[in-house]
């Protein structure tokens, strides 16, 4: 770091010429209690920290560029490490961007209405499918008012990495589970999950609304087990998704509403939310709830399990043990409360109804179960 600051003010004596970088960034301490199994965590934490560069350039002709970088910075228990990282290219016909970064699920924002709820697991990944690291390449375009786009990505799997784990516990892969596994996203060379996706949304006064489908296909190359490959491509491979969402504000208050489903077995989605202003003080309020998967990744397998390496491990297994998540909902309520335009405090307190908090495992040793249905967070958030 000393290094990189010292180099910095040499070429700032020497005249050299290099981008103008603007700093921003956030840093956040809280005493929570999060929905942890086996059991929760109660204490104080440094559960926010980021800084943000952005270095932009105009390169005429109706043409500039914008890279951004934010690394994770939260103090001397924290590692600093990378996070999302973004190209953006605007030219006369619409928006290129490329970049790694962490692809949060599309019916949150608007869906929730914005909601000033800040929780230490969230509702993300935890009621509704979270978000996931991808390597992208989009473009937008704006046509009479709307905004239209398509994009590509690649990400790992947690599916995929969970039963890799699972099934190399029980010495039965090829390769072990190391073999099977592919992290995927940000860095990783891409992924073995595919996403192609054709959105548009329409922003105009209260209202905003966004819709997006997609397909994903599955490469396995890199997968040691040919069993193993026809496991995860059962649940992925040709997979459709459509994906709605959007809010409309009334001056007093702001409410939305998001839904999305998937084909292949994988349960659908629905959140709503609401937020109230209220002089300094905002409150929020959300809701979300994800049927029963009905989706088995085993049917891809069990065809071939008799000449394939799994053999008797996956002839044990049971339909439930390789189907997905169970159904499960979640509410909560949020106020922030604003000391300056970038200082604020924010009191979250979320209930979840999850029956299976964790995607269910092969290896009943592995399993885990609900315990802690309950997490709340109290927050001194500072902006820079």
């Amino acid at each position: 770091m000393k290094k990189s600051l010292v180099a910095l003010a040499v070429l700032a004596a020497s005249g050299a010429s290099f981008a103008q970088v603007t700093v921003s960034g956030a840093l956040g301490m809280s005493y929570q209690k999060d929905r942890t199994t086996p059991k929760a965590v109660h204490g104080l934490q440094m559960t926010d920290g980021h800084i943000t560069f952005t270095a932009k350039e105009d390169l005429g002709a109706g043409y500039s560029i914008t890279a951004k970088s934010e690394m994770l910075l939260r103090g001397r228990d924290t590692a600093l490490s990378a996070r999302d990282a973004t190209l953006n290219l605007m030219t006369p016909v619409g928006l290129i961007t490329m970049g790694a970064l962490d692809a949060s699920n599309s019916i949150i924002g608007r869906g929730w209405a914005d909601a000033p709820v800040s929780l230490p697991t969230g509702f993300d990944g935890e009621v509704i499918r979270g978000g996931n690291n991808v390597d992208v390449i989009a473009f937008n375009t704006r046509l009479a008012g709307i905004v239209v786009g398509a994009a590509y990505s690649e990400s790992g799997s947690k599916d995929v990495n969970d039963l890799a784990d699972a099934f190399g516990a029980m010495g039965a892969l090829t390769g072990g589970a190391a073999g099977n596994k592919i992290a995927g996203g940000p860095g990783g060379g891409g992924g073995p999950l595919q996403h192609v996706s054709l959105n548009a949304s329409y922003d105009n006064g209260p209202i905003s609304v966004g819709m997006s489908i997609g397909q994903d296909s599955l490469s396995i190359s890199s997968l040691q087990d040919a069993s193993a490959a026809a496991l995860f491509k059962a649940g992925y491979e040709g997979r459709q998704s459509t994906n709605i969402s959007g809010s409309y504000d009334f001056g007093s208050f702001k409410v939305g509403a998001g839904f999305s489903t998937k084909t292949k077995g994988w349960a659908n989605e629905t959140v709503v939310g609401l937020t109230v202003p209220a002089g300094a003080a905002t409150f929020g309020l959300i809701y979300a709830q994800k049927g029963d998967d009905s989706k088995s990744l085993g049917d891809g397998i069990r065809a071939d399990s008799a000449g394939g390496t799994l053999g008797a491990a996956v002839a044990s297994l049971t339909t439930a043990d390789v189907k997905g998540t169970a159904a499960r909902s979640g509410v909560a309520v949020g106020m922030d409360y604003a000391l300056s335009k970038l200082t604020t405090i924010n009191v979250s307190y979320g209930v979840y109804d999850v029956k299976d908090p964790e995607r269910v495992n092969p290896v009943a040793s592995l399993r885990k179960t609900a315990s802690n249905t309950n997490e709340y967070r109290i927050r001194l958030l500072k902006a820079f």
